[in-house]
């Protein structure tokens, strides 16, 4: 199954990885995955061809960081603040667009 990081306490998964493909890491500051990439045109909560944006707050709501690193700054879709991103990727398996109005690149 492919699933996204979690971000768990302790990051237990790099400490027991069998292949070290996961070095050992004891913060989430220390994860970097990637950097998440908000497409405004796909995103429920922009105003697309004349619509009503949607009032969605899935992405935000399942970021383990928080909104240290992916809030609403007034209306529109959500702002990711690079500095604080960990690409770990909860954002992107929630998105409800298709395709994905989220995603991580590397």
């Amino acid at each position: 199954t492919v699933s996204a990081c979690v971000v768990c306490d302790g990051l237990l998964c790099t400490h027991v990885c069998p292949s070290g493909a996961l070095r050992p890491l004891t913060a989430p500051e220390q994860i970097n995955m990637g950097l998440a990439q908000v497409n405004g045109t796909l995103c429920l909560c922009s105003e697309i061809d004349g619509s009503e944006p949607e009032d969605c707050a899935i992405c935000v709501d399942a970021c383990p960081i928080g909104e240290s690193a992916l809030r609403f700054a007034g209306s529109g879709p959500p702002v990711v603040t690079y500095a604080n991103c960990v690409g770990c990727g909860v954002c992107q398996q929630h998105c409800p667009t298709d395709p994905r109005a989220i995603v991580v690149e590397p």
